[in-house]
């Protein structure tokens, strides 16, 4: 160890190198940012679902049930996925939603969050299929330059089919559930997810002139990243309460700010360098990078240079 020791001693320009190196790649990794926690696991489920992760061997029996299945899903294949997985949930609250003020307004904005890029798909009950008994569909919401009488008739309508009521409209009548799923490549952030699309709904029924219409959004994208915003806020408080009462104590027991500052230097750099660089290497942010890293290094490290 003495040896290792000399040699960095007598050559310090090679620490200077190592700290320079080790802090430019910290600040690199500080100013990218940490990838949003919903979007690794996006990447990490695509990775797990990827052909050569997934493909089965010849005599496997998954090989058995897809060539017993590909019959019905060749059948489904023109159809495409009408009802894909939902992610996301807008919640549209009114008290007299079938009127044709009402109905218009919230046509106009389904249109402008489908119109976003980060929308893929929007279920609204203006989407339900609904058929009669000679298989001709039917309107089952009339349209915007229909009579404003028959909008009200509509309620009973859509409160009676099976795949409206309880699913896509509570049995009152008076709240809409819209199911919306995500196109991943076009979002940049979390405030794509939640926000902008809010903000794009709530704008809309403000321009048509509909004020008591309500617009929340719920689900397991805008939940996830309510918990991550919730972590990161809770998160940054704590520590900055736990640091400032290690300093206050450190500079009781030392009985100066200057031998705190010098046995607390190298914990401060190893923060910095450990999250700027597991920023710099994409990865995600969670509890144990971000609360107990910090605290185990600054720990470890007062410790070893107060000895």
């Amino acid at each position: 160890m003495e040896l290792y020791a000399d040699f960095f001693v007598r050559r310090r320009w090679c620490v200077w190198i190592f700290v320079l190196t080790m802090t430019g790649l910290s600040i690199w990794g500080h100013l990218r940012g940490s990838p949003s926690p919903f979007q690794a696991r996006e990447q990490r489920n695509e990775r797990r679902s990827a052909p050569e992760a997934l493909a089965p061997s010849a005599d496997s029996p998954t090989v058995q049930l897809e060539s017993d299945e590909q019959e019905y899903e060749e059948e489904f294949d023109d159809q495409g996925d009408e009802f894909p997985p939902a992610e996301a949930f807008l919640v549209v609250e009114a008290d007299d939603i079938f009127t044709a003020e009402k109905i218009i307004a919230l046509r106009k904005m389904v249109a402008a969050v489908e119109a976003m890029d980060q929308i893929d798909t929007l279920i609204w009950i203006d989407r339900v299929p609904i058929m009669n008994m000679f298989g001709v569909p039917e309107v089952f919401i009339p349209p915007d330059d229909a009579d404003p009488a028959r909008f009200p008739d509509s309620k009973d309508r859509v409160l009676n089919h099976p795949l409206a009521k309880g699913q896509l409209i509570s049995p009152d009548g008076g709240t809409l559930l819209m199911p919306i799923s995500f196109r991943w490549v076009n979002i940049q952030s979390d405030d794509d997810c939640y926000d902008a699309v809010l903000n794009t709904a709530r704008q809309s029924l403000a321009d048509s002139g509909v004020d008591d219409v309500r617009v929340r959004m719920t689900g397991d994208v805008p939940l996830f990243i309510a918990q991550h915003k919730a972590l990161e806020r809770n998160h940054m408080k704590y520590q900055i309460i736990g640091y400032s009462l290690a300093l206050i104590f450190t500079i009781i027991l030392f009985r100066g700010v200057s031998a705190v500052l010098i046995v607390a230097s190298a914990p401060m750099c190893g923060i910095f360098w450990s999250l700027g660089i597991l920023n710099l290497l994409d990865h995600s942010t969670n509890t144990l990078t971000n609360v107990i890293l910090p605290v185990l290094i600054s720990m470890v490290g007062l410790a070893d240079g107060v000895h």
